[in-house]
């Protein structure tokens, strides 16, 4: 509670790397990665999101969607893959045009009714796109 009181006015005073290390610290992972990411420090939502649990789902899709805002997409799609959420990885590698991924992937998510494969092997993005071949 105490290091969390110092961590608003850490954040209050505009010190926001001595809140960040302090929202760590009591436990207020969502409030440090809202602070990293607003100020583009990857290398900080790095370390935060390699140190969470796969459980703590809120705080990793906060971190997964910074790491695409600044355009880091290899750390998004690390992140998706920890929380086991493949839909959203696929979607990121679509975004990304990575489409060696997206087949990589496919296999993974037949099953979701998102994807579906095409005529002569094709495959289909989230929209009903065809997804460009190799």
């Amino acid at each position: 509670m105490l290091i969390t009181k110092q961590a608003d006015w850490a954040r209050n005073i505009n010190e926001p790397k001595a809140a960040v290390e302090m929202y760590i610290s009591a436990g207020e992972h969502v409030k440090a990665i809202e602070i990293s990411g607003n100020h583009g420090w990857v290398d900080t939502l790095i370390d935060i999101a390699r140190k969470l649990d796969k459980a703590e789902r809120e705080p990793l899709l906060m971190c997964a969607y910074y790491f695409k805002k600044l355009d880091n997409p290899g750390y998004a799609a690390e992140t998706y893959l920890k929380i086991g959420d493949l839909k959203s990885l696929v979607q990121l590698h679509v975004e990304t045009q990575r489409w060696d991924e997206v087949r990589v992937e496919h296999a993974s998510c037949a099953r979701e009714p998102h994807m579906s494969p095409g005529p002569q092997g094709a495959f289909w993005g989230l929209d009903g796109e065809q997804l460009p071949s190799s």
